[in-house]
């Protein structure tokens, strides 16, 4: 399911409107609704495009997130680390599976290549939920 926000924001006495674009999903293990915004689409169409271009999301065809994992796009999570890894290629979903399938792991973040850590993919697990931050460089998510 995609809805859009609408926040109507004042600027220098002028009324301005903000829109963002979300996608809410169920966790398939605690089957309880997340929604994560999708960065950088502008209306619906792209929104349903990023959607379905997306491995991360898999194949989106109802309201189950794949692997009951949120995924988080242009957002880091910094903090609670107690592993991090090279990538055999540049594929957050990778670093979602590693999550998915370690029982200490509670969020993590993929690192794209060749933007602040180096030219190789690298992946972060976390043993907590540490806050978000926005950032082009990375792909993060929750269990």
């Amino acid at each position: 399911m995609i809805r859009q926000t609408v926040t109507a924001l004042l600027l220098g006495g002028l009324m301005a409107q903000a829109q963002a674009y979300w996608v809410t999903c169920v966790n398939e293990y605690s089957r309880l609704p997340e929604s994560v915004q999708l960065k950088g689409v502008n209306s619906i169409e792209e929104a349903r495009n990023y959607i379905s271009n997306n491995p991360l999301f898999g194949d989106y065809h109802g309201p189950s997130c794949r692997d009951g994992a949120a995924v988080e796009p242009e957002t880091d999570r910094p903090g609670k680390d107690y592993s991090n890894f090279q990538l055999p290629s540049a594929d957050a979903s990778l670093c979602r599976a590693e999550c998915q399938r370690d029982n200490r792991c509670k969020s993590w973040t993929y690192v794209r290549p060749s933007t602040i850590q180096g030219p190789q993919p690298r992946c972060w697990l976390k043993d907590g939920k540490p806050g978000q931050q926005d950032a082009s460089c990375c792909v993060s998510g929750v269990k």
